[in-house]
């Protein structure tokens, strides 16, 4: 897989920072339901302990290509503070005319938690709009539902690629992967998530099943023509993989869709007893006291980002058994 250095272009801050404006900020009310389950507590979500006695990384801004059609994807991966075996990679999938930037804020958060991020520019967005293999550029603007696919079959995959790699070194377990989406990259997300959990081992060979977490942020059900009835039949959606749906609450359209959501999958996930629900729950919903939707609900006071990272912790980070053990990956006749 071809990976290479994004150059900086402009004035995008100091070496290895990518320059990115700050989120702004409201503070308003939040939900107390994943507080209480979650146990959120704000040092142990963003990881403010490590990052007092570890140097933080730098990101990295790089180039990657997708391995069918060749678009080159601008990504930020944001290393582990202390790479391992048991470090959770966790990609952020940006809504439909955002960016990668939408998560610069959250990215670090989970970096200091100490998570490996990797945020993307889906094809059309952002910095990723060309291709030698493509007769035209791309812009979110003209994109064909074809296109919107092909974020799930090629855009995804490079970025899996990526984190093979990755795991291979050593720095990360690939086998823990996590994945956020908002509006857009939420139907993403759901439909690789499917994706990777129906790829067949080749004999002794893990191809799929990698993707144990999803974070959902205002997800919708109805996306250019991205078929999420078919992710939600899957067997591992509605009883494997571990799930946060979020969305604002003041929004009915966007109430409707995350609920319809949350409702195919509810009845597939047996209901943990109140002693043992902190350790065995493994869906969660939350209306969050706002309009806003999508990566708009991030920096507002919402707790959402903590919501995220405690999630991480309790369902990947703590997670043992055989599915989340660290292997070197291999592909056929490779």
């Amino acid at each position: 897989m071809t990976t290479k250095t994004l150059p900086r272009s402009g004035s995008r801050g100091t070496s290895g920072s990518t320059g990115f404006p700050p989120l702004r900020c409201w503070a308003l009310a939040s939900t107390a339901l994943l507080v209480v389950v979650l146990g959120v507590s704000s040092r142990q979500a963003y990881g403010q302990a490590a990052q007092d006695e570890e140097e933080i990384p730098p990101p990295q801004d790089l180039w990657l290509e997708t391995p069918r059609d060749a678009v080159e994807l601008a990504v930020t991966y944001y290393p582990p503070i202390e790479p391992g075996k048991d470090v959770v990679p966790v990609v952020l999938l940006h809504p439909y005319k955002g960016s990668r930037r939408d998560y610069v804020e959250l990215a670090g958060a989970l970096q200091r938690a100490g998570h490996a991020v990797v945020l993307p520019d889906l094809r059309g967005h952002g910095r990723s709009t060309t291709s030698a293999r493509l007769p035209r550029p791309l812009d979110a603007d003209r994109l064909r539902p074809d296109d919107f696919r092909q974020m799930v079959l090629d855009d995804m995959e490079a970025v899996n690629r990526f984190l093979w790699e990755r795991n291979n070194e050593g720095v990360l377990n690939v086998n823990r992967l996590c994945l956020v989406g908002a509006e857009m990259g939420a139907s993403i997300a759901l439909l690789y998530a499917a994706r990777d959990w129906s790829i067949a081992d080749y004999g002794a060979l893990q191809l799929g099943r990698f993707v144990k977490g999803l974070v959902l942020i205002s997800p919708e059900w109805s996306f250019k023509g991205l078929p999420l009835q078919h992710a939600m039949r899957h067997p591992a959606i509605r009883n494997e993989i571990s799930m946060l749906i979020a969305v604002g609450g003041r929004r009915p359209a966007a109430v409707r869709d995350a609920g319809r959501i949350h409702g195919m999958i509810r009845p597939h996930r047996p209901e943990p007893s109140r002693e043992r629900a902190a350790e065995e729950r493994d869906l969660f919903y939350a209306e969050l006291d706002t309009a806003l939707q999508g990566t708009d609900i991030l920096g507002q006071g919402l707790k959402l980002e903590q919501f995220v990272a405690q999630f991480i912790n309790l369902r990947l980070v703590r997670a043992r058994g055989r599915e989340f053990e660290w292997r070197e990956r291999r592909r056929p006749h490779q």
